[in-house]
């Protein structure tokens, strides 16, 4: 019997739809106060770091985004001002009803771990209005004791718990909590490094800056003299710098006479061991640099430059398309700018 191909069409929609919904996550729901204003959620995925802005229609919005593994993710208003914290996964449907003037007014559904954690928000609203260390660790710490297997445990740790001058102490409830409840794209860095992450200092545009090039002089860089730049962190150990180098070779060769830069920023901890590091490689395109105090240096600083290598590639106006410990990908958001 041929079975009509409408019939087919129609038995197949259900299935497409499901297949849709396991390749994504989507967070909807409405923030009280936000009108039409834009919201961004930030999170980690594929290596790098990702951000997606919607604008809210009376504070209603919809976010459609992707992450195969288990990932922290902050939602918050273009200026900075903070929604809520998330753990978000492909296949999960959010709800989230909050109020810009309180985020710990937060109720969540469609994700347990970020449901248990706008609990704990609003259970220890006053501490956290208050900033009370103290009492914040404390309450983190009970529920890590009691929950070492719950992925809330770790987004907790890593989003909420105040690290400086508790560092032992933050150090011990890490080791605590399971490992398969401690997903790599939730911890990477550890806390620290993943509130500076997620900052929005440090997806500010980029500024011009000066640094010192490999030749003993100076090069003055604005991305507004070019269509688009990547900016390469690279380490003092020469072999991690070899495993880069041939990459950037490749986008300087196809890129020639392209309105475009791509710049070395050396994180060694002085200029000998920069130049260390690149001595015999000189048949390169791109400019080579070291600025004093590496990631420390103010002109670096606020870019909140995690670990090396890292990558930014920046458009005209200097607005950041991507960061991220991958040189391919850093490589391919460059070279759309020039399809």
């Amino acid at each position: 019997m041929k079975i009509p191909s409408l019939l087919i069409a129609t038995l197949l929609i259900p299935l497409l739809w499901a297949c849709d919904s396991e390749q994504k996550f989507t967070i909807e729901g409405e923030v009280k106060g936000a009108g039409a204003r834009t919201l961004t959620l930030t999170y980690l995925a594929d290596g790098g770091l990702k951000r997606i802005s919607v604008p809210a229609v009376d504070g209603v919005f919809a976010i459609s985004a992707a992450s195969t593994v288990p990932s922290l993710a902050t939602l918050a208003m273009s200026d900075g001002t903070p929604i809520g914290t998330l753990v978000v996964e492909n296949g999960m449907e959010i709800t989230l009803t909050a109020d810009i003037s309180d985020p710990t007014k937060i109720e969540i559904e469609g994700s347990d771990p970020s449901k248990k954690i706008a609990e704990w928000i609003a259970d220890n609203a006053e501490a956290i209005k208050k900033s009370d260390s103290e009492t914040i660790n404390r309450s983190i710490a009970q529920l890590i004791a009691d929950n070492t297997s719950d992925i809330a445990s770790t987004a907790l740790l890593v989003s909420q718990f105040h690290t400086e001058g508790y560092e032992p102490l933050a150090d011990s409830l890490f080791t605590i909590i399971d490992t398969s409840a401690r997903p790599t794209a939730m911890v990477q860095n550890f806390n620290a490094v993943l509130a500076s992450q997620m900052s929005t200092s440090a997806f500010a545009d980029i500024s011009a800056m000066t640094l010192y090039e490999y030749r003993d002089s100076l090069i003055n860089y604005n991305p507004r003299s070019y269509t688009a730049s990547m900016l390469c962190f690279l380490p003092e150990n020469k072999t991690a710098r070899d495993t880069i180098t041939p990459t950037l070779r490749q986008i300087t060769d196809r890129l020639t006479d392209r309105p475009f830069t791509v710049i070395e920023i050396s994180t060694a901890a002085d200029s000998a061991g920069w130049k260390s590091s690149v001595a015999g490689d000189s048949s390169v395109n791109w400019f080579r640099t070291w600025a004093p105090g590496t990631v420390a240096s103010p002109i670096i600083r606020r870019l909140a430059i995690p670990r090396s290598p890292y990558f930014i590639v920046a458009d005209g106006q200097g607005t950041q398309i991507y960061r991220g410990s991958s040189v391919k990908a850093a490589e391919r958001n460059l070279l759309s700018k020039f399809d």
